[in-house]
Order: structure tokens, then C-alpha cells, then sequence
């Protein structure tokens, strides 16, 4: 197995690619790659998969993902074999027996836990995908499961730290540069997202799980996560207490999130 240094350095070769706007001991045939598992094959799947292969030591060798035509698409695009490509809710499981070192998690956030936690206890490293969970639960269970394997890593994909420009006002904040910062703000705005499948259809709650509250988290979890960790970054800490409101009036036609939020933390 690979050491959580090894894991933690080859994963920020990745992370720092992955802002959009908006020695291993085991080795993968005989080109010293670290064997990784991908489960998620949408977009973001696909394309993290391929950041992993091109800027870091890893190999894609086996994916998962409810949906075939995702199987189908990703398998294309990474060269993965059909005996390594895993349909259904559960054939995460048969991809974590094909030998990999690591796991990508690249689902549906409902789903996060369930995948890091298992991967963890097969003795992976996990790379999630932020959210960590659509509630606490959900994350407490990762964080449970990464206490109890102390030789694996579990990294949380806040790829927004890796940015530059960031790093350096958190520092000047940090530094003094404004004086005692006593509040802040911070926006996240955002057009619509498209929709992968006709409301009302058979899959359609699933491709569609962006627009879901319970498989999302809502959007204040699922994409405005990213300005509440600057926020925690920023002040180097968590909020002790929160209050807000939101609605849901623009983007009515599909799914149940609410499409603003104003909170006070």
C-alpha cells in the first residue's frame, strides 16, 4: 500500500487543476502506476479520472457507476476493459476487489458516504468529492471511518485552495493587511444548470440529482459550499451558530432545491 504522504502529494498534482469556472508497494501491471477506482462517471467523473492520469502517478483500472452509458463513455475515454466496468447501485463493491490502491468518489453526494466509508474500511485511500455528505451524518460517518484506518487518507476536494490568487488575499488577511477583520460576505451566483433527463422519467430523479434536495444536499450544500469553506478558511475556524432564509420561485420546473439562500453565520 501506498503511505498517506504519497496519497495526500499525487492528489494536489490533481486538486490543482481542478478549478473550473465556476512509492507504492502494489503497482498496476508493470507501469508503476497507483491503481485507482473511479465511482461516478458523469462529467466531473470523467474529467477528474482524466486529471489523475495526466498530472499525477495514478491509472484509472476500474469504474463504477449506476448508469452504462456512463460505464460505456468513461471506459472509452480512460481505456478501461468491460470486465473492470461496474453497473448498479452496489457494484461500487466489485470495483473496490479489482485491485485498486485509492477510490475517487465522484457520485451523487447521498451517496459519498457510503463510498468513502466503504472504501476506507477495504483499505483504500479515498479522494472525495466535496460535499463530504448531504447532512452531518453523512460526513461523521467518513470521519468515523477515516479514525478507524489511521495508515489511509481521506481528502476532501476543496479544489478553490489550490487557486492562487485566494491563497494570497487569505494570506494578506491573515497577515494584517485590512486590519482586524470583525465580518464578511460572500456571494455565489450561479446560472442554471442543465438538466440530463426529462423530469417525470424513469431516471430521472437520479441523472437529474443536482436539482434534488435529499441526493444534493441543495445547492447551499451541493455548490455553496465553496464560498463557506473560503469563508472557514479565511478565518481560520468553523461558525458556532447560523440563521437564514431562502426560497425557491425561479427554477420551479424540476427536482425541489430552493434556488436562493441568504444566511447569517
Amino acid at each position: 500500500m501506498m503511505d498517506r504522504r504519497d496519497f495526500l502529494r499525487q492528489s494536489a498534482a490533481v486538486a490543482a487543476f481542478s478549478i473550473v469556472p465556476a512509492v507504492a508497494a502494489r503497482t498496476y501491471a508493470a507501469n508503476a502506476k497507483i491503481a485507482l477506482g473511479l465511482t461516478g462517471c458523469g462529467g466531473r467523473g470523467r474529467w477528474i479520472g482524466r486529471l489523475f492520469e495526466e498530472f499525477s502517478d495514478f491509472k484509472v483500472v476500474s469504474i463504477h457507476d449506476y448508469f452504462r452509458n456512463r460505464l460505456h463513455q468513461t471506459s472509452r475515454d480512460l481505456s478501461i476493459p468491460e470486465e473492470r466496468c461496474h453497473a448498479g447501485l452496489d457494484g461500487y463493491l466489485a470495483m473496490l476487489n479489482d485491485g485498486v490502491d485509492a477510490v475517487a468518489v465522484e457520485s451523487p453526494p447521498y451517496f459519498h458516504p457510503e463510498h468513502a466509508a466503504a472504501a476506507l474500511a477495504a483499505g483504500k485511500h479515498a479522494y472525495i468529492a466535496k460535499p463530504m455528505g448531504v447532512d452531518a451524518a453523512g460526513c461523521l460517518r467518513i470521519v468515523e471511518a477515516a479514525e478507524k484506518a489511521p495508515g489511509l487518507c481521506a481528502l476532501v476536494d476543496f479544489q478553490t485552495r489550490n487557486n492562487e490568487f485566494y491563497r494570497e488575499a487569505v494570506k494578506k488577511v491573515r497577515d494584517g493587511a485590512i486590519g482586524d477583520a470583525v465580518m464578511g460576505q460572500c456571494f455565489y451566483h450561479c446560472g442554471r444548470l442543465g438538466t440530463q433527463a426529462k423530469p417525470g422519467t424513469e431516471t430521472a430523479r437520479l441523472r437529474n440529482w443536482v436539482f434534488d434536495k435529499a441526493l444534493s444536499g441543495d445547492i447551499i450544500v451541493e455548490q455553496n459550499i465553496h464560498v463557506i469553506d473560503v469563508a472557514n478558511w479565511l478565518i481560520g475556524g468553523h461558525p458556532l451558530r447560523a440563521t437564514g432564509t431562502g426560497g425557491r420561485k425561479a427554477r420551479v420546473d424540476v427536482g425541489d432545491c430552493w434556488d436562493h439562500f441568504i444566511v447569517a453565520f
